[in-house]
Parts: C-alpha cells; structure tokens; sequence
C-alpha cells in the first residue's frame, strides 16, 4: 500500500506540526517514499527542508543512494559504476566494475586510492582477501613506510579467472613500487586458484616490481608452490607466503625487495606468457562464463600424455577416439559455468606438454587499450 496521505500527516502531527504545513509536509513525505520505492532506494535522506516565506516545502540537500545490486533495472539514472566512491570512476576502476558485474563467483571490488603518483614514492599494488585481513594488511603496509595505491579484495571462492583479472588490472597502475597480496589467514576458500590466477597475470605482464603474496587458507602449500615454481624466471622478485608468516612480516619482506630493486635487467628475456600464444592449426574451441578456452588439437595429436585431462578438477575434459582432448559436457553446460576457468588445463599443458591451450579472459576497456597500443 506504501505510505499513504493520512499515515503521513499522522506523522507529521506527531511532530506538532498544524495547518497548511502539515498538509504539505504530508504529501511531501508521500513523494518522498515514491521516490524510494520508484529507484529502488536503499536510503534517501532530505536534511534540511527549507519552508520558504510563502509557505512551501523545499529540499535544501538531498542524499539518495540506490542498491548496488539494483541499478542495472533502472538505466534511465544513467549510473555508469554500482559503487560509493568519493570521485568519478577511474577507468581502470570501470574495468573492474564491468569485469566484476556479470560474475557472481566470489567478490573482485577496486578501487584506486591515490593519483599522480611516481616511482620511488612507496606506492604498492594491494590485493586482498577478505575484510578484516586486508585492513590489518594495509596496517602493516603503512608501518613500515609504504602506502597502498589502492585497494582490492577478491574473496568468497573466487574463480581463478577472476583473481587473474584483479591482478592484471592493479598492474596497470602507473608508478606503483612493488605488488603485495595479503588477506585473511584462514581462508576457506582453495589457495591454489587465486595463485593460478595470479601467476597467469604476472608472466602475461612481465612482472617488473617486487610482489610478495600472502595466501593463507585451504592448500596453501600448494598455492606457495604455483607461485614460487613459476615465478622464478619473472623480471622482478616475487616470494610466497602461508597462513604461518604475519602480514607484519611479509610487509617488511616487501619493503625490504622494493628497497634493494633497481629494475629489470635490459638484456634479461621477458618470461614465456602461460597458454598457446600461436593462432591454431586445428582449434577446437568453446566458450566458458567470462572467457573461452581453444585446443589446438594438431599438437594434441603428438602429445603422449595428455595431461590436460586429468588436471580438470571440474571433470568436464576427456579423450575421445582419436585421443584428443574434448568437452564431455555440452557446450552450453562450460558456458553456464561447469568450465570453472580455474586455469589447471592451461597451465599444466603448458608446463609438462605440448602448450596446447589458450584460455582467454577479455577485460573489457582495458585489452581494447592494450590491443590499440
């Protein structure tokens, strides 16, 4: 029924309020509520209401704030970025909005916390896991003199597809000093998936600060493992750490790599990215929720181990009669997310067989600037 005229003036007169203003106020209030309910609201606050000489009401500031998770309904207020920041969306904080907003599967929210900084200021790339964790992270960040440029959390199981965009994306910022991920110490959520994610980004981008990575949490050995193993030809240090080693100590870990870094050798090579970066010969191709994963089946066919199959922990690839790796799932079953784009296909084929398998994971607005560059 919504608040009704006679439930208004009610509320009015509680307040002592007579007369003309009373009517007013009352079919004030009765706009005020449409005005909630019509946006999907999740506060709207008129603080003062001015009551001019003549008598009528006016809104002297209004504040409305509408929920998140409703603003793709209402196109017509023109919000470009579901989020509360105190500035105009950046664009790299537009390329996390839209990488994040059709993907249910755990949080990625960022946002960028300075500007125009340089190099050798103490800026740092922050990425964290978790609400309480990365504050106490950021804490320590600050105690031994570096700063946060801005903040990320990718948290509740997140895919390892979207652990792989958030740190592409705090990569990207200009003049950062070093990469530090540190969250919660107990995560329930696998470890191994955000290191997957994470090390795909690094050799992608050709790591050129000091990264140190905190993932405590469900087989973190494991994640420490992913990181240091493929890691250890990246332009810049990188060290990983568990659940057992403080945020205070993996900041001074940090400080101490961004202290000694000069930068890249120039006459080192650039690390190998993870996947087939060759066009295929023979693409067998499909599409997964965010991305699309293709096989080139030509080198599948001279490959004798097939490693691909057994490292899917989704279950969704196998042989078929010519021993070539193929969805035994239909294809719109890996699109509506049994292909968990976990990233263990790509990087094993990589690492122990023929490089068989690209898994592309477009950020929209960011690859479109890197493939016009």
């Amino acid at each position: 029924r919504g608040l009704r005229p006679f439930e208004a003036r009610n509320l009015a007169r509680r307040l002592g309020i007579g007369g003309r203003t009373l009517l007013r106020l009352g079919g004030f209030l009765v706009k005020l509520y449409k005005a909630f309910r019509a946006v999907e609201a999740r506060a709207i606050e008129v603080n003062p209401i001015l009551r001019t000489k003549d008598g009528r009401l006016v809104a002297g500031d209004c504040h409305l704030t509408v929920d998140d998770y409703a603003a793709f309904r209402h196109p017509e207020l023109g919000i470009v970025m579901a989020r509360e920041l105190d500035h105009e969306p950046t664009s790299l904080e537009l390329c996390a909005y839209r990488a994040e907003r059709g993907d249910y599967r755990g949080t990625f929210y960022f946002f960028q916390m300075a500007a125009g900084f340089g190099k050798g200021e103490g800026y740092v790339g922050f990425h964290g896991a978790g609400g309480g964790g990365s504050m106490m992270s950021m804490d320590a960040l600050q105690k031994v003199g570096l700063r946060p440029a801005n903040f990320c959390d990718t948290s509740g199981n997140p895919p390892a597809s979207k652990v792989y965009r958030a740190a592409k994306i705090i990569l990207q910022q200009e003049g950062i000093d070093g990469y530090f991920a540190s969250g919660s110490g107990v995560a329930s959520q696998e470890q191994f998936h955000s290191a997957r994610g994470m090390i795909k980004a690094f050799r992608e981008l050709g790591l050129t600060v000091p990264a140190v990575i905190r993932l405590g949490g469900n087989a973190e050995e494991v994640a420490m493992e992913i990181l240091r193993r493929y890691g250890r030809d990246l332009q810049a240090p990188l060290e990983a750490y568990g659940k057992d080693d403080s945020a205070t100590f993996c900041a001074r870990r940090l400080r101490a790599l961004v202290d000694a870094w000069k930068g890249p050798d120039p006459g080192a090579a650039e690390p190998s990215p993870i996947g087939n970066q060759a066009p295929a010969s023979r693409p067998y191709a499909f599409d997964t929720m965010t991305g699309s994963l293709t096989i080139d089946h030509a080198k599948c066919a001279e490959c004798a181990d097939q490693v691909c199959v057994p490292s899917c922990p989704a279950g969704i690839l196998s042989l078929d009669e010519r021993n070539l790796p193929v969805l035994n799932i239909t294809a719109e079953e890996a699109a509506g997310g049994r292909c968990t784009e976990c990233l263990a296909c790509e990087i094993a084929c990589w690492d122990r067989a023929r490089n068989s398998i690209r898994i592309r994971l477009p950020i929209p607005g960011l690859d479109d600037e890197e493939e016009g560059r």
